[in-house]
């Protein structure tokens, strides 16, 4: 739970900066795995689930997917966090297990004027308790309904691998699809604008703040993946700065009139600069994508650090402290 201090801190001061602030999660929010032991185990992981809840509740929360590890505590458990949320939990694909809607299916958050859908969907997973219906049967009707009523659409997906591909694959009218469940390092997303929906796919629970800096111009143009967009021609410049000198007028068929095919790839290189400077120089509807290491960088938003002390408070006077792990005796971190 440390991390939940430092990303309070963060939003907040993107707050004070004076951006409109949405804050979103893709699921696996309240347990480290789908299953826990049951006793002592199982309980101190509820009360750290209330911990998160009423952090959550301070720092503000526009929407929640819920997922499998969500539900590591029982269905009826989850629904109490529900109930002490301040925040919605959606889900178009999470039924009860006779087919009833339990959530709802997505949220739209008006700022500055320009209202934002999210969609709340989880690749299948086994629970008694509930359904899970396939999510692209449900995600292309859906997404085209949510259109009509929005200026953007952001999925927050907790994808298998299978589901990413099949989710690269469509064209779907979304605009950006959050992805959670990957356990791989949370590099800046290698997917990004590659695909008709721009995927970001985020890792490492509760080790770092995924931060989305969007611009809502016209809905009827499509966003760019700024960092993406810039990425390509910076490379695309380095390549013509080891051939030419750039704006320098120069007749590059007499120049490289030896050398054909190095001229083949100069022509290339300066039509996707031209394409990428015309794509920035226009740009309506964009976002870039920063990555932050919630580590001792950041400074603690005192607020949620007292609601995180008081709750390990509770916890070992409920249930004792937490032995010390093995190897690790002796070690204060």
């Amino acid at each position: 739970m440390g991390g939940l201090a430092r990303k309070s801190a963060i939003i907040k001061e993107n707050k004070n900066q004076g951006y409109e602030v949405l804050v979103a999660d893709a699921g696996n929010l309240f347990f480290k795995k789908d299953k826990i032991s049951p006793g002592v185990t199982m309980e101190r992981s509820k009360e750290t689930a209330k911990i998160i809840v009423e952090s959550f509740n301070k720092i503000g929360c526009d929407a929640f997917s819920p997922s499998s590890h969500d539900f590591a505590g029982g269905f009826d458990f989850l629904k109490e966090l529900e109930k002490d949320s301040k925040f919605p939990f959606i889900s178009a694909n999470i039924f009860g297990k006779y087919g009833e809607k339990i959530f709802e299916p997505y949220v739209i958050v008006e700022k500055q004027g320009k209202k934002i859908g999210f969609i709340g969907l989880t690749s299948d997973f086994l629970n008694e308790d509930i359904k899970v219906k396939d999510p692209f049967k449900i995600l292309n009707e859906l997404s085209n309904e949510l259109s009509k009523k929005t200026d953007m659409i952001i999925l927050l997906f907790n994808a298998s691998e299978k589901d990413l591909n099949i989710l690269k694959s469509k064209k779907y009218p979304i605009d950006l699809a959050v992805r959670s469940r990957s356990n791989l390092p949370p590099a800046i997303s290698k997917d990004g604008g590659n695909y008709d929906i721009p995927i970001f796919s985020v890792g490492m629970r509760g080790k770092y703040l995924f931060n989305f800096d969007i611009k809502i111009g016209n809905k009827e143009n499509d966003f760019i993946d700024l960092i993406l967009i810039q990425s390509k021609l910076e490379k695309t410049n380095k390549f013509l700065e080891n051939y030419i000198n750039v704006g320098e007028s120069i007749d590059l068929n007499i120049e490289f009139k030896d050398n054909p095919k190095i001229l083949e790839n100069i022509n290339k290189n300066m039509d996707q600069k031209e394409k990428m400077e015309n794509i920035i120089n226009n740009k309506i509807n964009y976002f870039s994508f920063t990555k932050i290491a919630l580590d001792k960088n950041i400074n603690d938003d005192i607020t949620i650090l007292n609601i995180i002390d008081l709750g390990k408070e509770k916890i070992n006077t409920l249930y004792g402290p937490l032995p010390p792990e093995k190897g690790h005796e002796g070690h204060n971190h």
